[in-house]
C-alpha cells in the first residue's frame, strides 16, 4: 500500500447547504421530476416542502401534506409555535422560520419528561416517529437518482487518497461519487459490506463517511437477525438501482426495516463500538493527513457537539494546522453566527471564504491541486 505524506490530503465536508445549493442533475428516469427536486433547508424545512408540493400552470401551489401524514404532529407544531391561522385553515407564511431541529428537540425532550406507557410519552413518541418518517420519505423522493455537477467537479480535483464526510441524510453525495467513478465510491461500498471494520485501514483509504446516517441505510428490527441494528445499503453494489423499496430484510425477511438516520437534536448519542461510532473514529484518523479541510454548506449548529469535538482534534495532531476552506453565504457576513463559529473553532488556522458552490468551482479549485 502506498505510504501517504503527512499533511498532504484534503478532506471535504458536506453540510445541508451543499444539498440546498447544489446544481442537481437527475438520471433519465427522474428528468420529469426536476421541477420539484429543490432540497429544503433545515431552518425552513416545512415551508420549503409545502411550497414545492406541486407545480400547476407555472405556479407553485402549497399544500400542507404533513396534516395528512401525521395529524397529531401537525397539531403539535401548530399549537406549540402559535400558528393561529393554521388551526382551521392553512397559511403557508406562518411556517417560515420553523426549524426542523427545534421541532425534533422539543419532541425529544417531551419523550424524556414522561414515563414509557403514559399517554404523554406515547404522544411524543408517535410524533417523533411521524416526523422521521415524513422527512425520510420526502428527502428520499427528492434525492433519489440525483447528483451534483458542482460537487462532481470538486471531487475530480481530489487526490486518489482524499475522502468525503457528509452530515446529510440525502444520497446526492453517494450518487455523485458513483457517477464520476471516484475511488471513494468503491471503498464506501466495501465499508458498508464489512462485518468488522479495521479502523487503521480506512485511515489511508478514500471513503465516504456519512456521520449522521443515510436514507439508503436500513436496519432490521428483528433481534434474532444478524442484521439487527446493523446498517446495510439498500442495494449492495449499485446505488442507481431502485434503492428506496428495500424495507424487506434480505436475511430474515422482516418487512419492517427502518432507515438509519441521526435526528438533528441536542440529544445525539453515538454508542461505543457501533457502526456509526467507528465511522467517527475513522473521521478522526483522517484529520491526521489533512493539509486542508473544505467545508461546503456546513454551519456548525450549536447542538452538534460531536462535530465540534471531531474537528477540534486538529489541535492534538502533530504538524501544522490545516487550512480551512469554507463555502457558505453566511461566512461572508461579518459577525454572523456561522462566521463566529468558524473563527472560534479554527483559531490559528488560515481561513479561505467563498459564498457559493458556483463561485468556488470557478475561482477556488486551485486549493485542491497539490502544487
Amino acid at each position: 500500500m502506498k505510504k501517504l505524506d503527512i499533511k498532504k490530503g484534503t478532506l471535504v465536508v458536506l453540510g445541508a447547504g451543499s444539498s440546498i445549493g447544489a446544481s442537481l442533475f437527475p438520471t433519465k428516469e427522474r428528468i420529469n421530476y426536476l421541477e420539484s427536486n429543490k432540497m429544503p433547508s433545515g431552518a425552513n424545512f416545512f415551508y420549503d416542502i409545502f411550497l414545492q408540493s406541486f407545480k400547476k400552470d407555472n405556479n407553485y401551489v402549497a399544500i400542507n401534506h404533513l396534516d395528512f401524514w401525521h395529524e397529531g404532529l401537525n397539531k403539535l407544531i401548530v399549537h406549540t409555535w402559535g400558528l393561529k391561522h393554521n388551526k382551521s385553515n392553512f397559511k403557508l407564511e406562518e411556517w417560515k422560520d420553523i426549524n426542523v431541529e427545534d421541532v425534533f428537540t422539543f419532541i425529544d425532550i417531551g419523550t424524556q419528561m414522561y414515563h414509557k406507557g403514559t399517554n404523554y410519552h406515547k404522544s411524543f413518541d408517535s410524533c417523533r416517529d411521524g416526523l422521521i418518517s415524513f422527512i425520510t420519505s420526502i428527502l428520499s423522493m427528492k434525492s433519489d437518482g440525483l447528483y451534483c455537477e458542482y460537487l462532481a467537479k470538486i471531487l475530480k480535483e481530489l487526490d486518489p487518497e482524499d475522502s468525503l464526510i457528509s452530515f446529510n441524510w440525502d444520497t446526492i453525495a453517494d450518487y455523485t461519487v458513483q457517477y464520476i467513478k471516484s475511488p471513494i465510491y468503491n471503498e464506501y461500498i466495501n465499508l458498508m459490506k464489512h462485518d468488522k471494520i479495521h479502523l487503521y485501514k480506512y485511515r489511508v483509504l478514500p471513503v465516504l463517511l456519512k456521520l449522521h446516517g443515510s436514507l439508503n441505510w436500513f436496519i432490521c428490527s428483528n433481534p434474532d437477525c444478524s442484521y439487527f441494528n446493523r446498517p446495510r445499503l439498500a442495494v449492495k453494489d449499485d446505488l442507481l438501482k431502485n434503492i428506496f423499496h428495500s424495507q424487506r430484510c434480505p436475511i430474515c425477511g422482516n418487512e419492517k426495516c427502518k432507515q438509519l438516520i441521526i435526528p438533528p437534536t441536542s440529544q445525539k448519542v453515538i454508542k461505543p463500538n457501533t457502526f456509526l461510532h467507528k465511522l467517527w473514529l475513522i473521521a478522526r484518523y483522517k484529520l491526521c493527513l489533512c493539509r486542508q479541510i473544505l467545508f461546503i454548506g456546513y454551519s456548525f449548529p450549536i447542538t452538534d457537539f460531536y462535530s465540534e469535538w471531531l474537528f477540534k482534534q486538529i489541535y492534538y495532531i502533530d504538524g501544522n494546522l490545516p487550512d480551512i476552506i469554507i463555502v457558505n453565504p453566511e461566512i461572508m457576513k461579518k459577525n454572523s453566527y456561522v462566521s463566529r463559529r468558524y473563527e472560534t473553532i479554527f483559531h490559528g488556522c488560515k481561513l479561505y471564504k467563498y459564498c457559493t458552490l458556483d463561485e468556488f468551482v470557478n475561482n477556488g479549485l486551485f486549493h485542491l491541486r497539490n502544487i
